[in-house]
């Protein structure tokens, strides 16, 4: 979906004063509603998440080795009665 003239032009507008704000002023201006924001049932904007999600590196955390771990360390090493 393309971006309104008023939305291209805030979205440069930010990009130029990014560096101005602190994290929580960003993510506030992030969350305000754009003419070309996407909103779920419940009303709530999913745009405005998705851009305050991107504000953030994602890291993937692979939890195999902690469950082979744990289940190492409790296995009944006891001898069955």
């Amino acid at each position: 979906m393309s971006q309104s003239w008023a939305d291209h032009v805030e979205q440069e507008e930010q990009d130029l004063m990014v560096s101005q704000y602190t994290h929580w002023q960003l993510v506030l201006l992030l969350s305000k509603n754009r003419d070309n924001d996407n909103f779920n049932n419940r009303g709530i904007n999913i745009s405005a998440q998705c851009r305050r999600q991107n504000l953030e590196p994602w890291l993937i955390v692979d939890r195999s080795m902690l469950l082979q771990q744990h289940n190492l360390d409790h296995q009944d090493t006891h001898a069955p009665y």
